[in-house]
């Protein structure tokens, strides 16, 4: 046990001189299961939770170490905070609003709904929120005094905004059963639109220029693209299960979705024709985008790394642990909560990688290991041969190029170099 004790904080230390993208950089216990997704502060370096344990946990997001916690109550089990200019804005006991210091853990301050709440999300210094008494909430973000409400729909999740228009999915007030995609104004919550699509609400949609994306959650199983001000119909395309909630890459003018098919779509924004498709093996999340590559999880236990353009593997990660749920980008690192109470942090891109996208950072050029850390067996995949080594150099084994799997049951734990193709991985045997 001290040996493994003393190779996790080497694990720890090491990863600056020896990581690669894919590599676990840290890994934690949070105390409980959650389908949220983590939040990043960036100024601060820290990631935040909510668990199902009834607790909102921060974390110092380069390793891992907690540094508060806050007794938030019961909690809906797919909650997840949103960090805005140095506050922590989540739910208590699934009935209101609470915003917390992001540096201690502080109470700030409250807001009381008529019942319950939904996810909140902050655009340009306010605060929008759904909730479930049918009221649209807008907030001073600073203090919560409440800017506007408009009462229409049970509005139970996030909000996006596109200009001077604000666009989010609910169950018509009327009927309590069809799911519409609603639009107000941003500025007094006048409505200007709704499009009813189905009968279940647990999509998020996203906008981009004068189009706002949209999955249909259940029977429906398109994703959509409607014109921002009238709500017309600009195109749809229909996958084979029922669709998450859409990210755009602006940039390249491109949509991506993922499907209870397994499958991750990305279609051209413009006219929605399919660009490509991945067969993930599971269930995803809603991917996110960064430096021209893709990211999502899945329920298989597996974050992946796509090219954005082309879908080519960038990385994959084996978390072995399954019912991987939300991820979020930040740091250079990918921040992954699981269903099994554990956060993750992967490297998404090397020291180098954004001034030097060089042919070195292709998939062609990278090898794969798994799982990571490891007990019994380990599975390599290298371009060239290559070679194990203790943290101290001494040489473990040598490998040829191409697919292995190791037998370690032997091996001590700690942690150990893999060096291949110029390039270096660190692993750690548990």
């Amino acid at each position: 046990m001290r040996n493994l004790v003393s190779a996790i904080i080497l694990f720890s230390f090491s990863f600056l001189l020896f990581s690669a993208p894919g590599d676990l950089i840290w890994k934690t216990d949070i105390g409980g299961a959650t389908q949220g997704k983590p939040c990043i502060d960036t100024d601060h370096k820290m990631v935040f939770v909510h668990a199902n344990d009834k607790y909102i946990y921060a974390f110092n997001a380069l390793n891992g170490m907690r540094k508060w916690e806050y007794f938030a109550g019961n909690c809906t089990y797919y909650n997840y905070p949103v960090y805005f200019n140095g506050k922590i804005y989540t739910g208590k006991n699934a009935a209101y609003l609470i915003v917390l210091n992001a540096t201690n853990g502080e109470l700030l301050w409250t807001f009381n709904t008529r019942g319950g709440y939904s996810f909140p999300e902050v655009f340009n210094g306010i605060l929008y929120m759904g909730s479930p008494d049918t009221y649209f909430y807008s907030l001073n973000s600073d203090n919560g005094s409440l800017l506007w409400e408009s009462n229409t729909y049970y509005a139970n999740y996030t909000p996006c905004l596109g200009d001077t228009l604000l666009f989010f999915s609910g169950v018509e007030k009327s009927t309590a059963s069809w799911t519409n995609l609603f639009c107000l104004s941003a500025t007094n919550g006048i409505e200007k639109w709704s499009y009813r699509i189905d009968n279940a609400n647990i999509s998020i949609p996203s906008c981009y220029n004068n189009l706002v994306f949209y999955g249909s959650p259940l029977t429906d199983k398109n994703l959509y693209s409607f014109n921002a001000q009238n709500g017309t119909v600009v195109w749809k395309y229909k996958t084979n299960g029922k669709v998450g909630s859409p990210v755009v890459w602006d940039t390249k003018e491109l949509v991506y979705v993922s499907s209870s098919d397994n499958n991750v779509y990305c279609c051209d924004a413009l006219t929605g024709k399919l660009v490509w498709k991945y067969d993930a093996g599971g269930v995803c999340s809603t991917p996110c985008i960064s430096e021209g590559y893709v990211f999502f999880s899945s329920l298989n236990g597996y974050i992946t790394s796509l090219n954005a353009s082309n879908s080519d593997v960038f990385w994959k990660y084996n978390a072995d642990a399954g019912s991987l749920q939300g991820l979020t980008y930040g740091l250079q690192n990918i921040y992954c909560a699981s269903g099994q109470q554990y956060l993750y942090a992967v490297e998404a891109f090397d020291s180098g990688f954004k001034n030097n996208k060089s042919a070195s950072h292709l998939p062609a050029k990278s090898f794969s290991v798994s799982p990571n850390p490891f007990s019994s067996r380990l599975s390599l995949s290298l371009p060239s041969s290559g070679a194990i080594y203790s943290l101290t150099g001494q040489l473990i084994m040598k490998l040829d190029k191409g697919k292995h799997s190791v037998d370690t049951s032997k091996w001590r734990e700690g942690v150990y170099i893999i060096k291949s193709n110029k390039k270096t991985k660190k692993i750690i045997k548990m």
